[in-house]
């Protein structure tokens, strides 16, 4: 069913999690991720959700139909205005 996610958020982390994980602050130490683990391992409901969610999250937004789906609207728009604009 997947797993929780503590995650830094740089990057395109944060895309690709949305706000279905426990982020750590910019400048985060060894405490930080204690922190965030001993919620997750303390708090079966909070880790169960988080699992859920992220994976239902990422399914909906990368699954490869969807990531084709929206790359060839895409193109296609860059078609339409490239045509629009060589007349």
């Amino acid at each position: 069913a997947g797993c929780a996610v503590i995650s830094s958020g740089t990057g395109g982390l944060t895309e690709v999690s949305d706000s279905h994980a426990l982020f750590l602050p910019k400048n985060f130490t060894a405490e930080h991720i204690v922190a965030h683990l001993k919620s997750l391992t303390n708090d079966d409901a909070k880790r169960n959700h988080l699992a859920q969610e992220g994976r239902d999250y990422c399914k909906r937004k990368f699954e490869l139909s969807v990531v084709s789906d929206r790359a060839d609207i895409f193109y296609q728009e860059i078609n339409t205005q490239f045509k629009g604009r060589r007349s």
